[in-house]
């Protein structure tokens, strides 16, 4: 008897389809499982091509945080830093740094350091205050809309240049 469902069995596994679908179960249970019992969280981030200047999409692993301040001063912090890929350009010029970020209300308050006052300029653009002004402008509000896309529990952001409010 104990031979006989033992046949039976390898026999079934012998079937290549039954094989590949218990398989393929298999690594999308695991799958799921890392997904859901994970510490991380997926966010997306905009930034632009250095050449063209169209927006790009990164998308990266982040830790999960119990406090939704502590998500949004992590995902601030990773933005400022700048992209990954080498052909898109960063948000702030580099030396940008978080001062303080306060989360109330669904409103979020984020001071910059006075490097943010300065907007990345690339090789191929024309240099005038009017470019340098829309250049910054598009810095915050592209963060703002990372923000609001990543945490939709946020109803207001508020920009801040070493304590400095900044209209964009």
């Amino acid at each position: 008897m104990k031979d006989f469902f033992h046949h039976k069995l390898l026999g079934v596994f012998r079937q290549g389809k039954l094989f590949y679908l218990l398989a393929l179960c298999t690594i999308g249970g695991v799958a799921a499982a890392g997904f859901l019992f994970s510490d991380e969280t997926r966010q997306t981030f905009i930034f632009y091509d250095m050449k063209t200047g169209i927006s790009r999409v990164e998308e990266r692993m982040l830790l999960k945080y119990p406090s939704e301040e502590a998500q949004v001063k992590q995902y601030v912090e990773e933005a400022i830093f700048g992209p990954r890929s080498p052909y898109s350009a960063p948000l702030f010029i580099h030396g940008t740094r978080l001062l303080t970020l306060l989360y109330r209300d669904r409103t979020v308050y984020i001071n910059l350091s006075e490097d943010a006052a300065f907007p990345i300029v690339t090789e191929d653009m024309e240099i005038n205050a009017v470019s340098m002004t829309g250049v910054r402008a598009r810095s915050f509000s592209t963060l703002d809309q990372g923000l609001k896309r990543n945490f939709p529990f946020i109803r207001q952001i508020f920009f801040f240049i070493e304590g400095h409010p900044i209209e964009y």
